[in-house]
């Protein structure tokens, strides 16, 4: 009569489990990288359409009016949505002789600094009939 062995391998060992745990950890901190860039891509995407707000809200404003104010116009805003300033201005073509006659031109420049402390800027320039 012959003996056979039987092997009952239903668990792991102990340096299965170790091998796995290295490879999920270094899964895991490669994951960090992508997340911090994804955080700082949104701060930048939001901070754009926070800029792109204000001037859009600027330029409907002038929209808006039944008549323009005395021009040539500078109007300097700060602290817009606590970090933002913007500067508008509107010209005619009597104090602008580059504005074509019957139109105003409505410059709007819109800067802020970011949590690394680096400016930017956004400006938008159109034109709206002279009142």
């Amino acid at each position: 009569m012959t003996l056979n062995k039987v092997h009952n391998e239903d668990g792991s060992s102990l340096l299965e489990v170790l091998v796995s745990l290295l490879m999920i950890t270094i899964g895991v901190l490669g994951m960090t990288v992508l997340i911090a860039t994804s955080i700082g891509g949104n701060v930048t995407s939001r901070d754009n359409s926070v800029a792109a707000n204000l001037i859009k809200e600027q330029i409907e404003y002038y929209q808006g009016l039944d008549s323009l104010p005395t021009l040539p116009l500078q109007l300097s805003e700060s602290a817009l949505n606590s970090r933002f300033a913007r500067i508008t201005s509107v010209f005619d073509s009597v104090s602008d002789t580059t504005v074509p006659g019957g139109l105003c031109q409505i410059d709007v420049l819109v800067t802020w600094t970011d949590n690394e402390n680096t400016p930017h800027s956004r400006t938008f320039s159109t034109y709206i009939p002279n009142f």
